[in-house]
């Protein structure tokens, strides 16, 4: 099996407006592309570019302190066969 290959990449997002329910559900799976986010393919090539998309911030970051609303999006799963965490 290719290495490529073998890093899947299976990710669940839930997306709320108001940090609260209701929620809006999505998956994506990259190589082979596909789940029920919209623009799969877009998304996964955006994917590839990003070196650790879900890693943690890092200590000690500035934060702007930018208000943008009550947007909450979660996503769990696996990025490139490792597990992927982020709110």
């Amino acid at each position: 099996m290719h290495l490529v290959a073998a890093a899947v990449t299976a990710l669940s997002i839930a997306v709320s407006p108001t940090g609260s329910a209701p929620w809006h559900h999505a998956t994506l799976t990259c190589e082979p592309t596909g789940g029920t986010l919209a623009h799969p393919v877009a998304a996964c090539a955006k994917l590839a570019t990003l070196r650790a998309p879900f890693a943690p911030v890092r200590k000690g970051t500035l934060c702007s302190d930018i208000y943008g609303g009550p947007n909450v999006a979660r996503v769990t799963g696996t990025f490139r066969g490792r597990r992927a965490w982020a709110v």
